[in-house]
């Protein structure tokens, strides 16, 4: 997806929230403006057709979000807004299609990092209230075809940390030869980071199982220094 494309997107589900006849609650009320901050963003960039930058996360991780949202209040199915999530290289100015900010990559399921990247690095005791650990927990109750877990720094009294500002960006490195939506391609294995501060989820392809996406998941983490969450 190019910026304009994913303009076109939060366009089609402002008209589709703004058109249903039942009332807007808190969720679908911040969707909205979820939308209109994420048009805002976009129309701060110079030039979205020569867009090719390297902090997009931002927009991507709203994106994810509104669309959980939408999944959740059945206003759209997986696999319609995965057909939003498409988008067409030839829509894309000739010299620009490689170059493509989202272009797809195939994953390779390999646990060894391109450069070795570890929460350590963060000096999270340093913060003030965190133990100085990153710590990590599945959601017990993910769905058939997601995965969801959390992963942030320990607070003092045990619990994960929920701004989600000190480790996501180094989440972002750490999967970052599987990230939306630098992949989205059916039966390939993503994950998206951010979804909503400390909540993050990974889609299972229709090859894999969730227990198995979560190993890979989970090896991820322990090998850049996060500890299970104590139950």
């Amino acid at each position: 997806m190019t910026y304009r494309q994913i303009k076109e997107v939060v366009g089609l589900y402002r008209d589709k929230v703004n058109g249903l006849s039942i009332q807007h609650d808190g969720a679908l009320q911040h969707v909205l403006w979820m939308c209109d901050k994420i048009d805002e963003m976009i129309d701060e960039i110079e030039s979205i057709s020569e867009c090719v930058r390297k902090d997009f996360s931002k927009i991507n991780r709203w994106l994810g979000f509104i669309q959980g949202v939408l999944y959740t209040c059945n206003i759209y199915t997986i696999d319609q807004m995965r057909e939003h999530n498409r988008y067409e290289q030839e829509d894309l100015p000739e010299s620009k299609a490689e170059e493509c900010c989202f272009k797809c990559i195939e994953f390779k399921n390999t646990s060894k990092q391109k450069k070795e990247v570890n929460f350590s690095s963060l000096n999270l005791k340093e913060k003030g209230d965190l133990s100085g650990r990153v710590i990590y927990k599945r959601e017990e109750y993910d769905e058939d075809d997601s995965v969801i877990f959390f992963c942030g720094p320990e607070t003092d009294d045990g619990y994960i940390e929920d701004s989600g500002v000190y480790t996501d960006k180094t989440l972002e490195k750490i999967f970052s030869d599987m990230l939306y939506p630098n992949i989205h391609k059916d039966n390939v294995l993503y994950v998206s980071i951010g979804d909503a501060e400390n909540f993050h989820s990974a889609n299972v392809p229709d090859n894999m199982l969730a227990d198995e996406v979560w190993e890979i998941i989970e090896e991820k983490l322990i090998s850049a220094g996060a500890v299970k969450m104590e139950e």
